[in-house]
């Protein structure tokens, strides 16, 4: 077994929980999950133009979850290697 399994390993499982993620995500942006609305606003002699967002569909509450595995193993395995490098 080489020193940096690892922290190759880790990192794939990190890489495992981005592409899981990345999938969620799209997944929640196909339901139009959110609108931008714009409108013409005058104070005044100034005109300014206001934009609203309006949710449809909530972030899954799962998504920081997710990014929190994501960036736990992709530390670990900086972890992992600085650790072997070290020995070495």
């Amino acid at each position: 077994m080489h020193p940096l399994d690892g922290a190759f390993l880790k990192f794939k499982w990190a890489n495992h929980h981005f592409q899981t993620l990345q999938q969620a995500v799209q997944e929640w942006r196909n339901h139009n999950p959110y609108e931008i609305i714009g409108d013409m606003v005058r104070e005044g002699d100034v005109k300014k133009y206001l934009l609203t967002a309006r949710e449809h569909v909530p972030i899954r509450s799962d998504f920081s979850l997710m990014v929190g595995d994501v960036c736990h193993n992709a530390r670990s395995a900086l972890d992992h290697a600085l650790w072997q490098l070290w020995l070495k």
